[in-house]
């Protein structure tokens, strides 16, 4: 391995998780009571991506009330051993209500539930996106989850305490038929605070799920490439430059633009072959990174916790048609991303060549940058074909960087399980 791979290996097995399958881990114990245990399967989960997908599948209130009430009388039925009417009436009129009690509550027990697991056992990428996609929508309407997901624990309990009430009061009913006149007043009682104090805020959850589950998935057993750089410099155009087939447009739903996802084709030594993964990424703005808009905090999001190999893209041509991207903050943003990750995989890339550079630039970004690095940028014209052939080269070859990467922290892994299967047989 390469001095180059060794120090990839490094960096991204320190600020990546170790690359897992996408199946949403669905074997893991998440609810283990073993506290312990269940500390480990949160970690093993937060190895993997694909959590935005194991949010429990909310339906709309309207559904889950429909559903509940149904479901009662499918299941409960008088029991006809007893011979006393009014005991039989009473047992049957609890019952009912002990069963639609249920079957409002739990199930939304088992979403704030699920909610609030599932947060925990993000992987570190996907979290920023949920974090991102849940302040996108406490600006929208000032929904903020965590309060949400406590008011909808609260009407549960308020409907729960009701039905428990109800049932008690039903089953010590004098005769049959007030039990029998309690129990309808119960279910209609039962179905107004539940619309009440249940309804909205399902709904309104309903409405965040929707976009945290439709949130592209990351694969982190792919080799990926991310283009990086101020607004406007071309890298869509580049995505799609480099691309072997059609790049596809992934939509988050923080913002109405997408990003260009697309894949270059790789054959290594041992004849095997896969797809890589190529996308572009916000374009980032010279400043803190607590200043940063959703957009470019994804975009450092996913040079932070993602396996990738960078692609820096600058138009120094001082036309990027972008008041932030002039070409002195240019500079400065590729000096500060580079000097925050600077054993990534990287390769420099100057945009619409054909537009030339401004006067004394090149010598000051040959400064910048050292003299290594300035002796292997790309200079590129997506417009006239300048350079596609040779930047392919260099991302193909950085991309297979990324894959020694990969294939080294798989092996540990493997190594991993293999000593905590024997450690578990030898005990």
């Amino acid at each position: 391995m390469s001095d180059f791979s060794r120090a990839s290996r490094r960096i991204v097995s320190s600020i990546a998780s170790e690359p897992g399958n996408n199946n949403g881990g669905s074997e893991l114990a998440i609810n283990n009571p073993n506290s312990i245990a269940r500390k480990q399967d949160l970690q093993a989960l937060k190895r993997q991506t694909g959590g935005l997908k194991r949010f429990p599948v909310l339906h709309p209130s309207n559904e889950l009330l429909s559903h509940a009430r149904k479901s009662v009388f499918k299941t409960i039925r008088e029991d006809k051993t007893i011979k006393n009417g009014r005991q039989r009436a009473r047992k049957l009129g609890a019952e009912k209500m002990d069963a639609l009690t249920k079957a409002m509550c739990v199930p939304i027990r088992d979403v704030v539930k699920g909610y609030k697991t599932v947060f925990k056992s993000l992987h570190p990428f996907e979290a920023v996106v949920a974090d991102l996609t849940v302040k996108a929508r406490e600006k929208k309407d000032g929904m903020k989850l965590e309060l949400a997901l406590d008011e909808l624990n609260d009407g549960r309990k308020k409907v729960l305490d009701l039905g428990k009430g109800w049932a008690n009061k039903i089953k010590n009913a004098p005769t049959a038929r007030e039990a029998e006149s309690w129990l309808v007043q119960a279910e209609e009682e039962m179905a107004t605070a539940y619309k009440e104090e249940v309804g909205p805020k399902v709904d309104g959850l309903l409405e965040l799920q929707k976009a945290l589950r439709k949130t592209p998935s990351v694969v982190l057993d792919t080799p990926a490439c991310v283009l990086v750089g101020a607004p406007n410099v071309g890298k869509s155009s580049i995505v799609k430059a480099i691309s072997s087939g059609t790049p596809e447009i992934s939509n988050y739903p923080f913002t109405t633009r997408g990003m260009t996802l697309g894949h270059i084709s790789q054959t290594y030594k041992n004849g095997l072959s896969e797809q890589c993964q190529v996308m572009d990424s916000p374009g980032l703005l010279w400043r803190a990174d607590e200043r940063r808009n959703e957009m470019e905090q994804l975009t450092i999001a996913a040079m932070a916790h993602l396996p990738t190999a960078v692609v820096f893209v600058m138009d120094l041509s001082g036309q990027a048609g972008d008041a932030c991207s002039s070409v002195e903050d240019q500079l400065k943003i590729r000096k500060q991303v580079r000097d925050r990750f600077p054993r990534r995989p990287w390769v420099d890339v100057l945009a619409k060549y054909d537009l030339g550079v401004e006067e004394d630039v090149r010598e000051e970004l040959n400064d910048l940058i050292g003299e290594d690095a300035a002796n292997n940028i790309v200079e590129l014209s997506v417009h006239e074909g300048w350079g596609v052939d040779d930047l392919r080269k260099r991302v193909e070859g950085i991309l297979k960087n990324v894959r020694t990467v990969l294939d080294v922290i798989e092996a540990e892994k493997q190594e991993r399980r293999r000593e905590e299967e024997e450690e578990r047989a030898n005990n």
